[in-house]
């Protein structure tokens, strides 16, 4: 009998809650554990709180409180530096500092399978 492999755990920072809600339920539908936050100050906090390492975090970039971008910025000083980031946008932006990709909004599931595919350790 093969030992059950743990689930991995992916967090999902977006302000605007179906869109958040919708990623999530893809992700899962997919066996990963899913972590869910409305903003960087709630996903530091989520991440302060959790045990597992997430595989990967994907980040809105605009979102009250505290941004996608200084959410990754913070990330990378205080709590690691080696958590992917992948950030979703509708603001048209091209790159983001610490981000490994920048997705416009909407995102298809295959697109957001694809990115956990390439990008989730």
């Amino acid at each position: 009998m093969a030992a059950q492999q743990k689930q991995r755990t992916i967090l999902v920072v977006d302000d605007n809650a179906e869109a958040r809600e919708l990623t999530a339920h893809v992700l899962r539908g997919d066996g990963f554990l899913v972590r869910e936050a409305t903003n960087g100050g709630d996903a530091l906090e989520v991440l302060s709180e959790i045990e597992e390492v997430p595989c990967l975090v994907i980040v809105d970039l605009m979102m009250p409180v505290l941004d996608g971008g200084k959410f990754i910025e913070r990330l990378r000083q205080v709590v690691r530096k080696d958590i992917p980031v992948v950030v979703i946008t509708g603001s048209g932006v091209e790159a983001i500092p610490g981000a490994l990709k920048v997705v416009a909004k909407p995102v298809a599931p295959d697109v957001l399978r694809q990115l956990v595919k390439t990008f989730a350790t």
